[in-house]
């Protein structure tokens, strides 16, 4: 089992390999087999190749500016937070920025890496940021 910090330090790479939108970085933060639903109850991206092809997505939506979680809980080997995201999405004059908030249960393996990702959001609640 991890232990309480190898989970802190899991949950803290994550969140800044999100906010550079460095998909090198967020891939190195996943384990062997890794298992992703995001966001819940949609299907689950399971292995390596899964996530991938999931930041894929979320990459070719827009460009991940921050992720910022907040009141990490730690209980076994499991980390829950709430996050907020933000995202710009478009260029040039059609760019904007998009926030979204929700919650990561993040299951952490021995080598501190994440095992299982459950994101819990609205997609519907996605707005732009200032409004």
């Amino acid at each position: 089992m991890p232990t309480s910090q190898q989970i802190h330090d899991a949950i803290a790479a994550y969140a800044a390999a999100v906010s550079a939108a460095d998909k090198e970085a967020i891939m190195a933060c996943y384990g062997p087999d890794p298992r992703v639903t995001d966001p819940y109850p949609g299907p689950t991206h399971e292995g390596r190749e899964g996530a991938s092809g999931f930041w894929d997505g979320v990459l070719g939506l827009g460009t991940p500016v921050s992720f910022v979680p907040e009141r990490v809980v730690v209980a076994g080997d499991r980390g829950v937070f709430s996050f907020t995201i933000q995202l710009d999405i478009g260029e040039g004059d059609r760019k904007s920025r998009l926030q979204v908030e929700g919650y990561d249960i993040l299951t952490i393996d021995e080598d501190g890496l994440i095992a299982d990702q459950l994101a819990y959001w609205d997609p519907a609640s996605m707005h732009p940021v200032g409004s």
